[in-house]
């Protein structure tokens, strides 16, 4: 369940990153390729009744391409921004936890965690200043776990690093039944995870107008 929750978060963020770098460049039905530097962190803290969990990705994030524009009151809206995270990428440190997860999440017929990208609205579009200011966004993600799809907004802090170079950190709080998703138990019920998950990010992405 945590890797699960690791991975919307680590999608939700990464996908909301994007158009904060985009301030510099015209925006209106621009087009971005962007790659995702491999020091960004992705994961995922959960709890149980015994004890508690940090779920880490065990594979690279692939960057990809997509198109945004303006719109009226700081906003930003994207086209094709769409992330796929394989659910058995997952791993929380312990088999029999990675088993539940994935059986949890169906993996045999729902085998990513699909995150997609809808708004962000930020409080200027003169984002990133020289100062290597941190700036405070909020995106409008559409999550697909298990098959159930769900809208959610995400607060995220980000910052440019330097040329094309921009960093973004967040954490979201996730309910697994939100996701009508039973939160996964070990040893006959004696173990019990959790309902609330919190996905956490700390990535860094490369970005470059098409």
């Amino acid at each position: 369940m945590k890797s699960f929750l690791f991975a919307l978060f680590s999608i939700g963020v990464f996908t909301a990153f994007l158009p904060a770098g985009f301030a510099p460049v015209s925006l209106d039905g621009s087009s971005f390729s962007y790659t995702i530097d491999p020091e960004s962190k992705l994961y995922l803290e959960g709890s149980s009744n015994v004890v508690d969990f940090t779920c880490h990705c065990t594979s690279s994030l692939q960057g990809g391409r997509f198109t945004m524009a303006a719109e009226e009151g700081n906003g930003f809206t994207f086209v094709n921004s769409l992330l796929k995270l394989p659910v058995q990428a997952l791993d929380c440190g312990n088999r029999v936890m990675n088993k539940d997860m994935y059986e949890a999440l169906a993996a045999d017929k729902h085998p990513s965690v699909d995150i997609q990208l809808l708004s962000v609205k930020a409080h200027d579009h003169k984002l990133f200043g020289e100062c290597h200011e941190w700036e405070d966004l909020q995106a409008r993600l559409r999550l697909t776990i298990a098959g159930e799809a769900k809208e959610v907004i995400m607060h995220i802090r980000g910052t440019h690093l330097g040329y094309q170079r921009y960093r973004f950190v967040g954490a979201k709080p996730i309910y697994l039944t939100n996701f009508n998703i039973e939160p996964p138990s070990a040893m006959l019920g004696a173990i019990k995870v959790d309902n609330c998950i919190t996905i956490n990010m700390d990535l860094v992405l490369v970005l470059s107008a098409d």
